[in-house]
């Protein structure tokens, strides 16, 4: 792979289509991803997803802004729970509803575990109380990668990166099964009993909705290509097996700079709430696969994400033979 090869890889940069600060402050980096970085389901695809009204878009954007820019500069508001990316994704998603306060919702309660005696029910991510109505919210934020040669149409050919999950799966298990807890009586029952404010005529008429960000990669040999229900300006990095990797870097191939997993929202390496320092390699060494990295071009301030990938991928572990 040459260097004229890795410049034409799609960028994935939020101020190239979304435009916002580049805030040196991981943190506040990363709260601005949360918020403005696209769905990848809208709610023009499907009835039950929420985007960018969530925040109160397209009133509240410029104060939005405005506050994530002063915020940058306030360190000691810059602690967050970190803990796995998931939980951080929740966390910063809390801070914002909390902190920033031009949400249309008001968070009531978050991370509430139902259950009937011993049998657990089911956990309810967010509880919002809007203006008539409660909303019941489920968050998640997920990187999916498509085999070579796959249909990019279809949900199920996009895997996740250690190959556990796929799309198709955890769209379906948004839909049919975490947003559909609050139908059944018994999870009526048990919340009521963990918020006795509630009665539960309100629980019956609180709407629930799912919050998907994250991004999608390709081969570095093929195109980027939207699969169906899904947002059309989604975010689009690329993805090689470790193998063209490390040729790449033989090669003298670009400089990229390792994420670690807490970096994979915002992308921001400048500083900030990252528990490990990085810096750019230039040839090949031991990484935990898979791994994310980034170049970023001075010239243009894009940003291009790349996931390298053990080369037995998407077999969950190391076959006789390397795909």
């Amino acid at each position: 792979m040459s260097e004229a090869q890795v410049s034409n890889f799609p960028c994935d940069c939020l101020s190239n289509k979304h435009s916002y600060p580049v805030l040196s402050e991981a943190f506040v980096q990363d709260l601005a991803w949360v918020i403005f970085s696209p769905s990848l389901v809208l709610p023009q695809h499907d009835h039950l997803a929420i985007d960018q009204s969530l925040w109160g878009f397209p009133a509240t954007r410029a104060l939005l802004l405005e506050k994530l820019t002063r915020l940058n500069s306030e360190a000691e508001l810059t602690a967050i729970h970190q803990g796995r990316l998931g939980k951080y994704f929740e966390s910063l998603l809390s801070f914002a509803l909390q902190q920033l306060k031009l949400s249309p919702f008001s968070l009531v309660a978050k991370n509430i575990q139902l259950s009937n005696g011993k049998r657990t029910l089911g956990e309810i991510d967010f509880l919002l109380k809007g203006q008539d109505t409660y909303l019941h919210l489920e968050t998640a934020v997920k990187f999916y990668l498509r085999p070579k040669g796959a249909d990019a149409g279809q949900l199920e050919n996009w895997i996740g990166p250690n190959a556990q999950d796929r799309l198709d799966k955890k769209y379906h298990h948004l839909r049919d099964k975490q947003l559909r807890l609050l139908k059944s009586k018994a999870a009526q029952s048990a919340l009521v009993a963990k918020l006795p404010f509630m009665t539960e005529q309100e629980i019956q008429k609180t709407e629930a909705r799912y919050y998907l960000k994250g991004m999608l990669f390709t081969h570095w040999t093929e195109q980027a290509v939207v699969p169906n229900k899904l947002n059309p300006q989604l975010l689009f990095g690329h993805w090689l097996y470790q193998s063209e990797f490390y040729q790449l870097q033989k090669n003298g191939g670009a400089d990229f700079t390792p994420l670690t997993k807490l970096q994979w929202l915002g992308g921001n390496t400048l500083g900030g709430n990252s528990t490990e320092s990085t810096k750019a390699i230039k040839s090949s060494q031991d990484v935990s696969l898979p791994a994310m990295f980034m170049r970023k071009q001075h010239q243009n301030a894009i940003n291009q994400r790349l996931i390298v990938v053990p080369d037995y991928w998407p077999a969950t572990s190391s076959p006789s033979r390397k795909i």
